[in-house]
């Protein structure tokens, strides 16, 4: 009986570590393909957010509006056209002026028009170096939850920064 017991019971340890071992191997698999998809959609998103910022016209027509010339109005209509798909572009699309001012955003009406970004690190670095910049997973004020923040420069033919397009993508 003893023999039968101790028997039983390194069969059970053994299923029990086999069975652990395929759950980890599933996790690890799973936790790839998660972390692939993941990687693929930011790549996605990080193209759309450079395509707008170098969309032709994009740089003049801020430096125009910057300029302060009477009757400039940078074909908003044409950017919201181009941002359409949400899905190119997470949860916000935004352009901000020279000065780290956002002055287009899609969607519209989320309180952030007219809102000065340049004191955000991220934002700072991208207008100070002219390179694009993508984020860990941060909370730092500038969206209501932790998110992915991408932003690219909008440089004008003499390469000079003269805004950037930003994107944000909650992390859920």
């Amino acid at each position: 009986l003893l023999f039968v017991f101790a028997a039983f019971g390194g069969l059970s340890v053994f299923g029990v570590r086999k069975s652990a071992e395929r759950v980890s191997e599933w996790t690890m698999r799973s936790a790839h393909a998660a972390a692939q998809r993941l990687s693929e959609r930011l790549q996605h998103q990080q193209d759309g957010v450079e395509h707008l910022a170098q969309w032709p016209g994009m740089a003049s027509s801020l430096e125009l509006l910057q300029a302060g010339l009477p009757g400039v109005s940078p074909s908003w209509a044409t950017l919201d056209y181009l941002a359409a798909d949400p899905h190119d572009f997470g949860d916000c699309v935004f352009v901000t002026a020279r000065d780290g001012t956002i002055i287009w955003t899609k969607p519209s009406g989320l309180g952030l028009l007219n809102r000065n970004v340049s004191d955000y690190p991220e934002i700072q670095a991208v207008l100070a170096r002219g390179e694009s910049y993508t984020s860990d997973v941060i909370l730092n004020g500038f969206w209501p939850e932790p998110h992915i923040l991408m932003a690219t420069p909008i440089k004008n033919p003499q390469h000079q920064v003269v805004g950037l397009v930003g994107s944000v993508i909650a992390a859920r």
